[in-house]
């Protein structure tokens, strides 16, 4: 449960963030990639500026309303007294089976990825086109490895899967992947661990002074590789590979342009025959030649294929229903939650829930929902082979711990 909260607030930190940031920077949309969105929305910078505001703030509200019916929800549960089952071994009996052919299929996507497309350290290129396939396999298989990261009891497998996602991470284009890993996977637990009643003070001391040391470093980290990040665009059939070394103007570009690309596809969604819905978005994850909304919008932004925008619930909400993009952006999240809940009392799958929360609230929900239909079902295959039904599960747990 520590991670759902987590995914929920790391949202609630960010949207305060870009809205006081938008709120107190007048000059936003001179940063280029700003102003191409602004340029794209046909809107005069100060107006473009302001949508923008407007979207930040609604995210707010919305996520704020979630995080209360969320802690209104756990209470509830709480007093009902469901338990969490104990957490499956995934290495046992014939799941290990499983876990040896998940492992070797990582792999095989692993190695196929190096050999056609070298890396550059944690999501130092924009990928392209050709690389799609083994991209998608790798956003898949990582969460998931995550997952049973927290489910295996053994140390050294835990390693294992530590080595798997450390090499996913270095070779990933996205840096969300470090990013979540590093988040949902270390820092949160830690976090979770420094609270325990058990922990003598100095310990507690110590423990605080290593993760700040943690985050810092992941900080540069990220930092040090977006400022030589290679930045790969297509045109048409050629490539054009350009080198860009980011200004902290231009780092900033990063955090904020989703909210003005929120307001690209308002505009669009205005002015242009109806957008990418939810039947594309689908057919785009098994690569059916389908364009979805966030490959139509960068196209619109860059000219090109091979990337992809993060215009928010509030865009998926403008493309998808009728309805004001509030509704969407507090219903959106707060479905995940409720998946988690009701799944709780079968497998635990908080890692993937939160994830999917995090990952959402960029690309919209539409956007991760196949994924974490497989992921979640790979979950339920490894509880069933376990031999456990709900109730048995039930009558396993020790205790139902919300920490």
């Amino acid at each position: 449960m520590a991670q759902v909260y987590g995914a929920l607030l790391l949202l609630a930190g960010y949207y305060a963030a870009a809205l006081l940031a938008l709120v107190i920077s007048p000059d936003l949309t001179s940063i280029p990639d700003i102003a191409r969105n602004c340029y794209a929305s046909g809107l005069p910078d100060g107006l473009c500026q302001w949508a923008a505001t407007e979207v930040s703030a609604q995210s707010l509200i919305a996520i704020g309303m979630a995080i209360v019916v969320t802690v209104g929800f756990t209470q509830k549960v709480l007093r009902r007294g469901v338990v969490q089952p104990a957490a499956v071994e995934p290495f046992k009996s014939s799941r290990e089976i499983v876990m040896i052919l998940l492992l070797f299929a990582v792999t095989v996507v692993l190695v196929v990825h190096n050999l056609r497309h070298p890396p550059a350290g944690l999501g130092g290129n924009h990928y392209r086109p050709a690389e799609a396939v083994v991209v998608s396999a790798e956003n898949l298989a990582w969460p998931l490895l995550l997952q049973l990261v927290f489910w295996t009891r053994q140390v050294y497998r835990k390693f294992l899967l530590a080595a798997f996602l450390a090499a996913i991470a270095a070779i990933s284009p996205f840096r969300a992947a470090f990013f979540s890993i590093f988040y949902f996977g270390i820092l949160i637990p830690i976090t979770v661990g420094l609270t325990s009643a058990t922990l003598i003070p100095r310990t507690k001391i110590l423990g605080a002074a290593a993760t700040v040391t943690l985050i810092v470093l992941a900080g540069l980290l990220v930092l040090i590789q977006t400022s030589q990040r290679l930045e790969i665009t297509r045109f048409g059939t050629k490539s054009i590979d350009m080198r860009v070394n980011l200004d902290g103007r231009q780092l900033t570009s990063r955090a904020f342009t989703p909210f003005f690309q929120a307001v690209l596809v308002d505009r669009l969604a205005r002015s242009q025959a109806p957008l990418p819905d939810l039947v594309a978005t689908v057919k785009g994850k098994f690569h059916l030649g389908s364009q979805n909304l966030n490959q139509f919008a960068y196209e619109i932004l860059y000219g090109g294929h091979g990337g992809q925008t993060t215009p928010l619930y509030y865009g998926e909400s403008i493309a998808n229903t009728r309805l004001p993009p509030l509704f969407w952006e507090f219903a959106a999240p707060l479905a995940l939650v409720l998946l988690y809940f009701f799944l709780r009392p079968i497998c635990d799958v908080g890692v993937l829930v939160s994830i999917a929360i995090w990952r959402s609230s960029m690309g919209g929900l539409f956007d991760v929902m196949t994924a974490l239909a497989l992921q979640i079902g790979v979950c339920l295959f490894l509880t069933y082979l376990a031999g456990s039904s709900r109730g048995n599960v039930l009558r396993e747990a020790a205790s139902y711990d919300v920490a």
